[in-house]
């Protein structure tokens, strides 16, 4: 039998309150630097986004065991795409200095995804996050009824 934790109200608020707020300092920190690297700045701040999404959705899941363990991973999804952008910047400012590059990540599964600094690659997951996370289809949707209630 797996015991588990009762995760009361007010620590799962606190906790997802300061997940979010720490979530949207980098938000918007990447959001004022994108012309450093537009592509790459945009792929790691729609991850972020979407993370962020994910997290305020959680606020109206009724089981507390599913919402602490969907934070455990949208945690951990957030610390491999700040992993990622740690390399892609490490290899932007020191690949040519020191003749050296950083190895991406490369997670055993292969349904992760992963922030490389190649073009084509930044071009799939800004696809990938505008258009099939759940906050793409609510930007996507929210975007829509705007046009039609204002055109």
């Amino acid at each position: 039998m797996e015991m588990k934790a009762p995760l009361e109200h007010a620590e799962f608020h606190e906790l997802c309150n300061r997940f979010g707020r720490a979530i949207l300092v980098v938000v918007g920190k990447v959001e004022s630097h994108e012309i450093i690297n537009f592509k790459l700045f945009r792929a790691f701040r729609f991850g972020l986004q979407s993370i962020h999404h994910d997290l305020l959705k959680l606020r109206t899941e009724a089981d507390r065991f599913k919402v602490l363990e969907e934070v455990v991973e949208l945690a951990n999804n957030t610390l491999m795409y700040f992993y990622d952008f740690q390399i892609c910047m490490q290899n932007i400012s020191y690949g040519d200095v020191f003749d050296s590059e950083v190895p991406s990540r490369e997670p055993a599964d292969p349904s992760c995804k992963v922030i490389i600094n190649c073009p084509n690659h930044l071009d799939e997951l800004i696809v990938y996050f505008s258009q099939e996370t759940n906050w793409g289809m609510d930007c996507a949707k929210y975007e829509k009824e705007a046009l039609e209630a204002y055109s």
